[in-house]
């Protein structure tokens, strides 16, 4: 067989490109999202340079249900994921946005296309369906049947028609970074190291003000051996109180065109 230039392939490549999609489009998302002060010092800890930590040192814990999903033909998966807030010194100036640390999600297709394609650091897991009982939302990730992390909001109030729109405003960080590293065949050192740039947009259309809180599991290596370090890690963050915490319902798009690679770091 011959590669066809222009198109995309992955793994296993024997069997042709994969059906063009200029953007990954989500039709059907509910938003579950507690944003949390911590300190600039516990973000520079977990940042690769050149990032680091933003204007206002946040943890975002999140958590997606996203229906009507395109690339897996209108299919369904959920997320829940850990950024924080960050900075990239770009030629033209700093670029503030939220880099990724962490995303688990429930479907294999989203992890390999995150993971090859955009640098995001997906891992497989089993997520809670985020289904309120009595104004309440509690969504659990799982590994092993052990808890990776939680996310708990109760409703207070139904957001106002201009609060959703201030929520889905441009002048709202919308810059997601991640980090594509993909090692040498014998595993040690680096075959491609790059600072990332995801065009992402979230259209949130309704929403809920809540309180939240977050909890992140205490594992073992010999049960999660690699979920384990990042539980870990993010236990250490100093969470100083919950900034704001809300629910919401709208879309979410991922345009290929607004991709770039922010930086080629040296690889070695």
């Amino acid at each position: 067989m011959d590669f066809t230039p222009g198109s995309t392939y992955l793994m296993p490549v024997a069997f042709g490109p994969l059906p063009p999609h200029p953007a990954g489009v989500f039709e059907d998302v509910r938003t579950l999202t507690a944003v949390f002060t911590t300190t600039p010092q516990a973000i520079a800890r977990v940042l690769p340079a050149p990032f680091t930590p933003g204007r206002s040192p946040q943890l975002i814990a999140y958590m997606q249900r996203c229906r009507g999903v395109n690339f897996l033909a209108g299919g369904e998966y959920r997320l829940m994921g850990v950024n924080v807030t960050a900075t990239f010194p770009a030629a033209t100036g700093p670029i503030e946005g939220e880099f990724a640390l962490i995303l688990w999600e429930t479907s294999i297709e989203a992890i390999i296309r995150g993971r090859e394609i955009l640098g995001i650091p997906k891992l497989l897991a089993e997520i809670d369906d985020p289904s309120p009982r009595d104004g309440r939302y509690r969504v659990t990730a799982r590994e092993n049947g052990a808890d990776l992390m939680s996310l708990d909001l109760t409703g207070e109030r139904a957001m106002t028609d201009a609060e959703v729109a201030d929520l889905a405003a441009p002048a709202t960080p919308s810059a997601w970074f991640g980090w594509k590293r993909i090692p040498q065949i014998d595993g040690v050192g680096v075959a491609v190291n790059q600072a990332t740039f995801i065009d992402i947009a979230n259209r949130p259309t309704a929403g809920t003000w809540c309180t939240g809180a977050v909890e992140f599991g205490d594992l073992t290596w010999q049960a999660n051996p690699t979920s384990s370090r990042i539980t870990a890690g993010l236990r250490e963050f100093p969470l100083l109180g919950c900034e704001r915490a809300y629910v919401t319902e709208g879309t979410v798009q991922l345009t290929r065109a607004g991709h770039r690679v922010l930086a080629e770091v040296p690889t070695g």
